[in-house]
């Protein structure tokens, strides 16, 4: 290339800042004017790359909320590390599911339907008793392969779809589902093991006054990162446990749904709570947790304070 060439496309101006991101910029300027609060929304799977560097600067005289979108998408530790990184500068944020993240969550909760169904068909046949988590005793088939089975005709209906290591593939190799009995309240063997809670009549969860237990809730699927007691046919309601504040717990909750769990309640309605809903649902208003079974030798007690 001659002397000439090199001079001339070393005096070309390239413009990396396209036009119309100028124009938005003026545009965003001139309607700060008229409002009192300014939104900014970021995706929550890259929050500082998602951010306008110049918004800053434009709205620091403004009232400010920070919004992480798509949080059901993201790792759930890191967005929580975000909103920390951001809160500890002084701005307030949140995060917020996508829209697909809602529609899991309605899929989430139709499967619980349809389970709960299973658990109706399942008391009917077996003289109005509650499924157990082993109905056939100790060692014997787990209750998802029971429902399946006789009950439910599709797997899919066991997965969760915000789970991300949700599968069933080998009719007796379940532990991949996203739902689990809660075994202090049903029973967790079908005949009588080593003191452990057995099935009852659903009547006798229905005289309690202000209970609507739940009879199916979301578990903590094998594999899950940080678990180390993960319990899918399971879930723990003596005490309740929950993944997101407890990972070390056994068989505890898995609030997956932007720390929102869904749970299957005995009159056939499904119930989606938040981690403190969760949580004083046990310690205070006791309905959805209560009455779980207490044994001691043959003597079994319901606690319902």
């Amino acid at each position: 290339m001659n002397e000439d060439v090199m001079l001339r496309a070393d005096e070309k101006k390239i413009n990396w800042y396209p036009g119309h991101m100028a124009r938005a910029k003026r545009a965003l300027a001139d309607q700060l004017s008229r409002v009192d609060v300014v939104v900014e929304l970021c995706d929550a799977r890259i929050p500082r790359a998602s951010r306008n560097p110049d918004l800053a600067d434009m709205i620091k005289n403004k009232r400010h909320l920070l919004v992480l979108g798509k949080a059901d998408l993201a790792d759930e530790r890191e967005t929580r590390a975000w909103l920390g990184y951001f809160r500890a500068q002084g701005i307030d944020c949140m995060s917020f599911d996508s829209i697909r993240g809602k529609a899991k969550d309605i899929n989430c909760r139709a499967n619980m339907k349809q389970l709960l169904l299973g658990t109706q068909y399942y008391s009917m046949d077996y003289n109005g008793y509650t499924t157990a988590v082993y109905p056939d005793g100790f060692s014997g088939t787990i209750w998802s392969v029971v429902y399946l089975q006789n009950y439910v005709k599709n797997r899919k209906i066991f997965l969760c779809p915000s789970e991300p290591l949700a599968k069933w593939e080998d009719l007796w190799t379940t532990d991949f589902i996203s739902y689990g009995l809660p075994h202090d309240i049903v029973g967790q063997y079908g005949t009588p093991f080593n003191n452990k809670p057995l099935p009852v009549k659903m009547e006798q969860l229905l005289r309690f006054s202000g209970k609507t237990p739940m009879l199916i809730g979301e578990s903590t699927t094998a594999g899950t990162p940080g678990a180390s007691h993960p319990g899918s046919h399971y879930v723990n309601v003596a005490p309740v446990a929950i993944l997101q504040t407890n990972p070390a717990a056994w068989f505890p909750v898995n609030a997956r749904h932007n720390k929102r769990a869904n749970f299957g309640i005995i009159d056939g309605h499904v119930e989606g709570l938040g981690i403190t809903e969760i949580q004083a649902d046990y310690n205070t208003a006791k309905k959805y947790f209560r009455p779980y079974q207490s044994v001691s030798g043959s003597n079994v007690t319901f606690v319902e304070n």
